[in-house]
């Protein structure tokens, strides 16, 4: 029952971590409402397109912190490991998808779930931060440039880090799971925006 109730408190913890509402509060800084233009995502790239970059480089950085944070309170507090960190790191990315202070909107979490693999592997988190900025720019013409790039990311650094044994490969599959969950869900949402837009 004790580790129950842990479980759970990591669980909620990392909910309301993961929903603090880092882009929407730097937007309204500079008189932007975020959910109100481009993409109306709460994120690095849309914060990017309609604020500026520095207000882009502050959100990546602390939703990037949000995540690492999320995982290292999982593993050092709350005493999770192996395969099972995963959990805490997907309520992180829950709270930021559907952030209890922003009227349950938000971002793609593809930044939260970056800090995660700089904790988890800071191999893989290099790599695939290389990977996925080449291959987005590459992919750029294509749309969701940034989420084909973590999709590259993970398959290369993944594969590598996993080959190598640096990280244990249960928690690596689970990691792979998670990305496509987040790029599913931001397909998803871009899709229902673009629906509503040309409608």
């Amino acid at each position: 029952m004790d580790t129950l109730i842990l479980y759970i408190t990591s669980f909620a913890v990392s909910y309301f971590i993961g929903a603090i509402p880092i882009a929407s509060s730097i937007s309204k800084l500079y008189g932007v409402d975020i959910f109100a233009t481009g993409t109306r995502s709460a994120g690095t790239s849309n914060v990017t397109k309609s604020v500026g970059l520095f207000p882009g480089i502050i959100v990546a950085i602390g939703d990037i912190t949000k995540g690492v944070i999320v995982t290292l309170l999982g593993s050092t507090l709350f005493n999770i490991e192996g395969v099972l960190l995963i959990f805490p790191i997907m309520f992180g990315v829950l709270g930021h998808w559907n952030s209890v202070f922003s009227k349950f909107r938000g971002g793609d979490g593809v930044a939260s779930l970056t800090g995660a693999f700089i904790v988890i592997s800071p191999y893989l988190a290099i790599m695939g931060i290389v990977i996925g900025y080449f291959t987005g720019i590459v992919a750029a013409k294509l749309g969701y440039s940034s989420l084909i790039g973590v999709v590259s990311a993970y398959v290369i650094a993944g594969g590598m880090t996993a080959w190598f044994g640096l990280v244990d490969i249960s928690l690596i599959i689970a990691l792979g799971l998670m990305t496509l969950v987040v790029v599913f869900h931001a397909v998803i949402r871009h899709r229902k925006l673009e629906h509503v837009l040309n409608n």
